[in-house]
């Protein structure tokens, strides 16, 4: 196998040398000695990113001005 793109096309796995390298968005990421442990490394990828990218609730605040 010469390597494999997710199928969200976000990520790369591709041969480097007799290891692995994962790719993400035109990046090198890590190197891995093998394709399952490249595997792992992008799922733990993706949720981190989730984590960081996910959308916060902050409280509204009032528009008037209170005044004494």
């Amino acid at each position: 196998m010469i390597g494999f793109i997710t199928d969200d096309g976000e990520y790369g796995v591709f041969e480097f040398g007799n290891k692995w390298m994962v790719v993400y968005r035109n990046q090198q990421l890590e190197v891995f000695k093998t394709q399952k442990k490249c595997n792992e490394f992008i799922e733990q990828h993706k949720t981190s990113l989730e984590t960081v990218t996910k959308p916060t609730k902050r409280p509204r605040k009032s528009s008037t001005i209170k005044t004494k």
